[in-house]
């Protein structure tokens, strides 16, 4: 479950890190940099975090490796034992 928040989380995250260290990089390059965020492009960058969730959450949405058409079988007990929930493939007709 925290791996499935950490993956959105970490792509939006991933354009402030960037612009960190952009921002760290050119102070220690140029003495005339201060290296703060007083004019950041926050809007810039959180619409870049958050394509970039969208685009991984479809990407990783997409490769779980189902078929389409398939049906999902929840968790059941059968017999006193716990059956695990399981993707059965589409039928063939």
């Amino acid at each position: 479950m925290i791996r499935s928040l950490l993956w959105p989380l970490l792509l939006v995250a991933m354009p402030f890190l960037l612009y960190w260290g952009y921002l760290t990089f050119a102070a220690r390059m140029r003495a005339d940099h201060d290296g703060s965020w007083n004019e950041a492009p926050f809007i810039w960058l959180l619409g870049a975090g958050v394509a970039l969730m969208l685009i991984g959450l479809f990407f990783f949405g997409d490769s779980q490796g189902n078929e389409p058409g398939s049906v999902y079988v929840p968790a059941h007990s059968e017999d006193g034992k716990l059956i695990p929930g399981k993707m059965l493939p589409p039928k063939k007709e």
